[in-house]
Parts: C-alpha cells; structure tokens; sequence
C-alpha cells in the first residue's frame, strides 16, 4: 500500500508540473516570470 502512495505521488507531480510547463508556454511566461508564480523571490 505504502509503495503504491508513493508511486501516484510522484505520478501526480509529474503530471502537475506538465501541466505547469504548459500554462506558461500558453501565456508565454518568462523565466523571471515563472520564478515570480513558484515563489521564487529572485525569480530563478
């Protein structure tokens, strides 16, 4: 059961940063961009 959590976990956060990567390209975010949205105060 344990192995099986872990295994969607890392499927759902593959997923959810896919899913990331295409709403930037669709608003054509900048890295300093990005940055800002993940809470990357330096924007990196």
């Amino acid at each position: 059961m344990k192995h099986d959590k872990e295994l969607y976990e890392r499927q759902i956060k593959i997923v959810d940063t896919q899913i990331n990567g295409l709403v930037y390209n669709l608003y054509g975010l900048t890295e300093e961009e990005i940055g800002v949205v993940e809470g990357n105060k330096d924007g990196n």
